[in-house]
């Protein structure tokens, strides 16, 4: 299991996903089968009626979003090959909305995702936990202070590729020029590939430090648990 996340790794992400997921399942698993009350058999029909009863049957919340995260990260590479700078750099945006959704599902496990995925258009701003909404903004924040990062920053900035904006005539006027003919020689090479990537690059090793302090604290409790038993 690896813990650095490279540019190359935009391409096949879930080679760097998978061990790390799955590692969170089993340890998950080991501590609500060893250190909670639950039923002497699954239930199949109503698999949220304990954490236990959901691991055992084999599912688990960040599965999902592992193979939505791989996907906009190799999309993000198809693009930029050829030529399409700003729907890659809008994804972008949408890549640090899914960082953010990850971190509150591990301050707040089987809780945030689920919520998500289960509702259309079901946004992190309606999710209550313990009576308040989630403040995506305040996330991003304290990912920065937790890890270090400038994700709150990279927000705001990649947001002018989501919606109309001035940042978007530069890749188009370039990329386009005044004849409207695609050409994207006139952009794409291998150092300007390189440049475009690092945020994301980033973004994606933020993304994998935050499950794996996640898998460390599991880890931790369970430990924990067995010198107290």
């Amino acid at each position: 299991m690896r813990t650095k996340f490279y540019r190359k790794d935009l391409e096949a992400s879930w080679e760097y996903y998978s061990p790390i997921m799955q590692a969170i399942f089993y340890a998950n698993w080991e501590y609500y089968d060893k250190f909670t009350e639950h039923p002497e058999e699954v239930d199949a029909d109503n698999p949220r009626c304990s954490r236990w009863n959901y691991l055992s049957l084999g599912l688990d919340d960040f599965f999902e979003i592992e193979t939505i995260v791989s996907s906009f990260n190799s999309s993000f590479v198809f693009l930029l090959k050829n030529g399409h700078i700003n729907p890659a750099l809008a994804l972008l945006r949408v890549q640090i909305e899914n960082l953010t959704a990850i971190y509150a599902e591990t301050v707040h496990p089987f809780q945030i995702l689920y919520k998500l995925f289960s509702k259309n258009n079901f946004q992190m701003g309606n999710v209550k936990t313990k009576g308040e909404y989630l403040a995506p903004n305040t996330i991003r924040k304290t990912i920065d202070s937790k890890f270090g990062t400038n994700i709150y920053e990279l927000y705001k900035k990649y947001s002018g590729y989501i919606h109309p904006s001035k940042v978007q005539q530069e890749w188009a006027n370039l990329v386009w020029g005044t004849g409207y003919i695609f050409d994207p020689s006139k952009l794409v090479s291998k150092k300007d590939i390189k440049e475009l990537s690092k945020d994301m690059v980033l973004v994606n090793q933020t993304i994998g430090n935050v499950l794996l302090a996640h898998l460390n604290s599991i880890k931790e409790k369970i430990n924990v648990q067995g010198i107290s038993d």
